[in-house]
C-alpha cells in the first residue's frame, strides 16, 4: 500500500515536492509513497486514479507553496475555484474521508485562513503543518519523517555514521631523542583536545534533533486508529465519490450509465454546420478542438471558439465564440459573435446544440460529426 500521498501544484511547488518525493522513498521505499508525476500510469483517468489512491493512503501531504492559494487557469479564474482542480479533489478527497492531512509549508509560504478556502477544504486551515525550509531542509525532513513513521510501513532505518577511529600514536624511532618525545606528547595531546570538540559537538547536534523530533510529535495531527476505523465506510462511499467526481453523470433512471464521457471525447477535427437565421445550412466546415478538464478551445474556421463545461459535466459545455474572417452578418462594432452550447452524444462521437448570434437572445442550431 502507498501511505504517504504528495498533493502539490506544478507551478506552486514542483521542486520542493519532487526533492519530498526523493526523500520520503530514501526512508520509506518506493512502494509507501505516491506522487502523480512518479506513480500516475499514461493512459488512466486521472479522477478514478486519484480517488483510488487517496483512499488506500494512510496519510496526505499537501505541499503548499506561495502561490498555492491563488493560481489561476488561463480563464483568470482561481484554480481552488474549479471542482475539478487536481488540488482541491485530492485534499477534499482525503478530508472527507478523515485521512490524516498535513500541511506542508514551502517557499516561505503561510497557512490559508479558513475564509478564503472552498467549503471541501475549510477543514485543511485547522490542521497543524510542518515548514520545509532551504536551509534546514535535511533536519526538517526529519522531523517529518518521525511524524510519519506510525503510518507508514517503513524499511529499516540506516544506521548513522560511526565516529572515526583515532589514529595510532606515532612511535619514536630513537628511545633516547627528547625531542622526538616531546612531539609525541604535542600531537597526543592535539589529537585528544580534537576528539574532545567532535565529541561535543556530536552530542550537541544529537540533542538538536532529538528535541525537534519529540516537538514534530507533539504538533503533527496524525491520527492512525481513527483512520482503520473509517476503512469500512471508505469502501462503502467510494462508488458514491467517484460518481460526484465524474460531474454527476453516473445514472439515467435506476440504470447506472457505461462509458461515462470525459474532456478527452471532445479533443480532434470534427465537421461542424449550423443553421443560418433564415433557415438554411452553412455547408460543413472543419472545427479543430482541444481540451482539459476546465473546459475546450479550438477554431471552428472563421475565428477562435471557447467554452467551459457545465457543473463538471463532460458532455455539455457553453463558451464563446468569433468570427475575425470578415464575412457574416455585422453585429456591435463591426464585429461578429455570440454565444454557444454543445452536447456530446453517441458515445462522444457527435455533437449538437445551438449559437446565439451577437447574443441577442435568438437561438439556431448546431451540429458536428467526429472525423
Amino acid at each position: 500500500m502507498r501511505a504517504v500521498f504528495i498533493s502539490y501544484r506544478r507551478e506552486d511547488a514542483e521542486g520542493q515536492a519532487g526533492r519530498l518525493f526523493d526523500d520520503l522513498v530514501v526512508n520509506f521505499g518506493d512502494d509507501s509513497v505516491f506522487m502523480d508525476v512518479a506513480g500516475l500510469e499514461p493512459g488512466r483517468d486521472f479522477r478514478r486514479a486519484i480517488d483510488e489512491q487517496v483512499a488506500s493512503c494512510g496519510v496526505l501531504l499537501a505541499v503548499i507553496g506561495k502561490s498555492w492559494l491563488d493560481a489561476k487557469d488561463e480563464s483568470g479564474r482561481r484554480r481552488l475555484d474549479d471542482p475539478m482542480d487536481f488540488v482541491r479533489l485530492e485534499t477534499a478527497s482525503a478530508l472527507k474521508r478523515d485521512i490524516p492531512v498535513i500541511p506542508v509549508l514551502v517557499r516561505g509560504a503561510s497557512m490559508p485562513r479558513v475564509e478564503v478556502l472552498p467549503e471541501d477544504l475549510k477543514e485543511l486551515a485547522f490542521r497543524n503543518g510542518v515548514e520545509l525550509t532551504h536551509a534546514r531542509w535535511d533536519s526538517d525532513v526529519q522531523v517529518l519523517v518521525k511524524a510519519l513513521r506510525p503510518y507508514v510501513q517503513a524499511k529499516a532505518e540506516p544506521t548513522g555514521l560511526r565516529p572515526p577511529s583515532a589514529p595510532s600514536e606515532p612511535g619514536p624511532t630513537r628511545t633516547g631523542s627528547s625531542r622526538i618525545m616531546i612531539a609525541v606528547l604535542v600531537s597526543a595531546l592535539v589529537l585528544a583536545f580534537v576528539g574532545y570538540l567532535w565529541h561535543q559537538k556530536s552530542t550537541q547536534e544529537a540533542a538538536r534533533k532529538a528535541a525537534a523530533l519529540e516537538e514534530a510529535k507533539a504538533t503533527a495531527v496524525v491520527d492512525d486508529e481513527k483512520a482503520k476505523a473509517e476503512a469500512d465506510r471508505i469502501n462503502k462511499e467510494k462508488i458514491a465519490a467517484n460518481r460526484a467526481l465524474i460531474g454527476r453523470k453516473i445514472l439515467e433512471g435506476k440504470t447506472e450509465a457505461q462509458n461515462v464521457l470525459s474532456f478527452r471525447d471532445w479533443q480532434g477535427s470534427w465537421e461542424l454546420r449550423w443553421e443560418f437565421p433564415e433557415g438554411k445550412w452553412q455547408d460543413p466546415v472543419t472545427m479543430s478542438l482541444s481540451s482539459d478538464q476546465s473546459g475546450i478551445r479550438g477554431d471552428y474556421g472563421l475565428g477562435p471558439i471557447n467554452g467551459a463545461f457545465v457543473d463538471g459535466d463532460f458532455s455539455k459545455v457553453t463558451g464563446e465564440f468569433t468570427n475575425t474572417s470578415g464575412t457574416g452578418t455585422d453585429c456591435q462594432a463591426g464585429k461578429q459573435g455570440g454565444s454557444f452550447s454543445f452536447t456530446l452524444k453517441n458515445g462522444g462521437r457527435s455533437m449538437d446544440g445551438w449559437w446565439d448570434v451577437c447574443s441577442k437572445g435568438k437561438k439556431y442550431r448546431w451540429q458536428a460529426n467526429k472525423r
